[in-house]
């Protein structure tokens, strides 16, 4: 029987380490993390989340006006690059024009301007993918998860992903890796060493079987 992890543990779980900060805070508050993701020896960076899903060039932010925070200079270029080959206008942080989005990783980046909504790079890539304007409510993935610097709450868990695909199944194995979790291709029950495979503990749907 495949183990199916319960949303409603997960956020019981998750909300012992989840701290809540507004949109609006002071530079001196930032505290940085280390965003960098490894899956299977390879690092996971907004470029591989791009490659990995169907983007496009399109007018689907024109008129929206866009901050990028808490990127490294390869990731933010990529950002860059797919905003404005979708008609979008990035901002510096210094301009004093409210921005409509500010773009920040899944594990969160204090925000130091005042912005109409604070959305992920996740929210970002599947918006193209689609080719519409999600809205950044509608998945727990399009906003930031922050995380107490140094907590692994998910560190004895062994996952694997099914029914998730592109932007989506590439985020949820980056925002697991994060938390501690080993992310595995394949659901096992048996521990195969020759192969790196462990014991699964829970595998992840997007739709109960």
């Amino acid at each position: 029987v495949n183990t199916v992890a319960a949303a409603d543990t997960d956020e019981d779980l998750l909300s012992q380490y989840v701290t809540h900060d507004s949109k609006v805070v002071h530079f001196d508050d930032y505290s940085e993390i280390d965003h960098t993701v490894f899956k299977d020896g390879k690092e996971v960076t907004v470029s591989s989340l791009a490659e990995s899903s169907s983007v496009g060039k399109g007018a689907l932010f024109s008129g929206r006006k866009f901050l990028i925070l808490g990127f490294g200079k390869e990731d933010e270029s990529c950002i860059r690059a797919l905003i404005e080959e979708n008609a979008g206008k990035v901002l510096l942080q210094e301009n004093k024009i409210i921005a409509d989005y500010a773009v920040v990783p899944l594990l969160g980046n204090k925000v130091i301007s005042t912005v109409e909504n604070v959305v992920t790079n996740t929210w970002l890539v599947m918006c193209i993918e689609q080719q519409t304007l999600i809205e950044p409510q509608s998945s727990p993935l399009f906003s930031p998860v922050p995380v107490k610097e140094g907590a692994t709450p998910l560190q004895h868990f062994v996952l694997s992903f099914s029914q998730f695909s592109g932007a989506e199944r590439e985020s949820l194995i980056c925002l697991a890796s994060q938390l501690g979790a080993r992310v595995q291709e394949f659901f096992v029950r048996r521990a195969n060493p020759k192969k790196g495979m462990l014991v699964s503990t829970h595998l992840v749907l997007k739709e109960p079987d």
